[in-house]
């Protein structure tokens, strides 16, 4: 999945019902605080808006010339990128992740924060409060110990009961929003206009379609079917024909002992190296890489299951 679908599914999910109750019901299932973050590491979205007082919030307001992890940057407003490197909290505090794939690429990572790992001595509390005071912050015993008491404790079948948590719920939102194609013409969420363009798509990729000749036959101009379009989906109207093709491509390399040149013209390239070039910028490598792969990737399967 190229670049561009990536960042149109990131901004669908960003836009979408479903993003919104993952973070809510991650937060009140489990008491930490959710957030969805780019591939980069940029916080996109994160619930409460407003985090609650807690040990991390804790130490930036007492140290204010500590950088921080992202989790603390985050709490507090800021703009920093999320690290995987649980040794940046001075807290010894961890955080539980889930990808969001699509395609074998990721479109994003969910988070949750802050918890304390089971394994972690009553000694690191006072480790940790020595090492912040030590360091400037102005944070009485008595009131790091009471945020560090508050911090959820989770053991290691607890924190992986959570992240398989994480795995169902991430799914189930990403299953109403990915499928293939991604806008699904069934859609009834889509604007009439939008539901029968890729309607039409669907049904015509093979054809030599243009945006101008689909607006026409609708009774508008190309130029508002696009605007439509794009506010409707995040996608482009040539993106998302291509992405239609392409995974029509791949189906036809999977499933049908057909030559390379009849799938490219089967899905609208009367040019074989133009379909190639097209081809290998969405899957990230040639037709023919695609079928081997996948050819041996069902052999294996089929073996495992003998």
């Amino acid at each position: 999945m190229p670049q561009t679908l990536s960042r149109a599914l990131r901004t669908r999910l960003l836009n979408s019902d479903q993003l919104t109750r993952c973070l809510e019901d991650a937060h009140w299932v489990t008491g930490m605080d959710a957030a969805f973050l780019a591939p980069d590491g940029t916080v996109l979205s994160a619930f409460p808006r407003k985090t609650s007082p807690n040990i991390c919030t804790l130490i930036r307001s007492r140290l204010p010339s500590f950088p921080g992890c992202a989790v603390c940057r985050l709490v507090n407003g800021g703009k920093g990128q999320y690290s995987v490197d649980r040794s940046d909290c001075p807290a010894h505090l961890s955080r539980l992740t889930h990808e969001f794939r699509v395609d074998d690429q990721t479109v994003g990572l969910f988070v949750l924060w802050p918890y304390r790992d089971a394994s972690v001595l009553p000694e690191r509390c006072r480790e940790a409060w020595t090492r912040l005071a030590r360091e400037g912050a102005s944070i009485s015993w008595n009131e790091w110990r009471h945020a560090w008491e508050k911090v959820i404790v989770l053991d290691n079948r607890r924190a992986e009961a959570t992240r398989r948590w994480i795995g169902f719920a991430v799914k189930e939102a990403m299953d109403e929003l990915d499928s293939e194609p991604r806008i699904r013409a069934a859609d009834k969420a889509l604007p009439g206009l939008v539901h029968r363009v890729c309607a039409i798509v669907r049904d015509r990729h093979s054809e030599a379609l243009r945006l101008s000749e689909i607006a026409r036959s609708c009774g508008v101009t190309a130029e508002h079917m696009s605007r439509m379009f794009h506010q409707a989906t995040g996608l482009r109207f040539r993106d998302y024909l291509r992405e239609v093709r392409l995974n029509e491509a791949c189906r036809l390399l999977m499933d049908e002992p057909i030559r390379i040149t009849e799938v490219a013209e089967r899905v609208g390239h009367s040019s074989l190296s133009r379909f190639n070039k097209a081809f290998k910028e969405y899957m990230g490598m040639t037709p023919g890489e695609w079928r081997r792969r996948s050819r041996r990737k069902g052999l294996d399967l089929s073996r495992g299951s003998g």
